[in-house]
């Protein structure tokens, strides 16, 4: 009876910690990067992560998923740093969907040149003067 609850407690380990690898894939396209500039429409900064909504010139509305909140704020991100109405460029990696983002590895505001970057070592503020 025993054994059994603990082969049931290790399936279920596994098949969660398979779902959260999933959640977090970006290996069919961590190697592309593209960018998209537009206007942006949305922006949730909530955990765990935050959405960006983005309508370019075209009007084609791209989601983009940054970080988490929290570890932007850590960062030195906030809340306040970017509204609806300001015109972007992002960049990263395509994902599944056509009209999508995802791993944002850079933010460019193209008003004043604030900006946010992610690298191997750490992720980075620009702001302007």
């Amino acid at each position: 009876m025993r054994l059994h609850k603990v082969l049931r407690l290790v399936v279920v380990l596994l098949l969660a910690s398979t779902a959260l690898d999933a959640h977090h894939s970006y290996a069919d396209f961590e190697d592309r990067t593209v960018s998209v500039g537009g206007i942006i429409d949305r922006i949730m900064f909530v955990n765990p992560h935050v959405i960006l909504t983005v309508r370019t010139k075209d009007s084609t509305v791209y989601t983009m998923t940054w970080s988490a909140a929290t570890n932007l704020m850590n960062h030195g991100v906030g809340r306040e740093d970017l509204k609806v109405g300001d015109e972007v460029t992002v960049s990263g990696s395509p994902s599944r969907k056509s009209a999508e983002l995802s791993k944002i590895t850079e933010i460019r505001r193209t008003r004043d040149g604030w900006s946010w970057s992610q690298t191997r070592l750490g992720a980075k503020v620009v702001a302007p003067l």
